[in-house]
């Protein structure tokens, strides 16, 4: 019975603390790896700027802020605009990911 209860119940939302680190985190690392000379750079990158994407819908979604949208003319690429609008739009409601990820 308990287990029927608890599976219906959606899962507790990740804490903002955490969710401001994995930000920073990632957009350092985004930063770093756009510099440096790697193997399968193109792919690293793609795969690192989705995870960054998916976590700025996150922080949209939790402080009610409109998510970065894609590009039609880019193939659905989102747009290093609109990255920035929704950037200056977290730091307004207090949370900077431009901060360094180990503050």
């Amino acid at each position: 019975r308990w287990a029927a209860e608890h599976r219906d119940r959606p899962p507790a939302p990740e804490p903002i603390e955490r969710l401001t680190a994995s930000l920073r985190r990632l957009r350092s690392e985004l930063e770093v790896m756009e510099t440096r000379d790697l193997p399968a750079k193109n792919l690293r990158l793609r795969a690192l700027r989705a995870a960054y994407l998916d976590a700025l819908r996150t922080a949209c979604q939790r402080l009610e802020i409109t998510p970065p949208t894609a590009s039609p003319a880019r193939s659905g690429e989102v747009r290093l605009a609109e990255i920035y609008r929704v950037e200056a739009e977290l730091r307004s409601h207090g949370l900077d990911v431009r901060e360094p990820a180990g503050r």
